[in-house]
């Protein structure tokens, strides 16, 4: 499962309010409830974020294995 907690706490250390993002056009309200709600996003989008928040990926998002899931990829 992948998890976007750490892109919260980012902008939190960074001081940048979700407003502020959505305001400067950095993330669009529809992708920040995505994130709010680990929903899928784009590689794009992630990419976008990265490169304006000068950060890693892993700095925004966490995966954990879904011991649940099926181990075989979709087809």
């Amino acid at each position: 499962m992948i998890t976007y907690e750490n892109f919260f706490t980012l902008i939190k250390e960074k001081n940048i309010s979700q407003n502020e993002l959505i305001r400067t056009g950095i993330v669009d309200p529809r992708l920040l409830n995505a994130l709010k709600h680990n929903k899928s996003v784009t590689t794009n989008s992630l990419d976008r974020i990265c490169n304006l928040l000068n950060c890693d990926l892993y700095d925004i998002l966490t995966y954990t294995k879904n011991e649940n899931s099926n181990s075989q990829l979709d087809s």
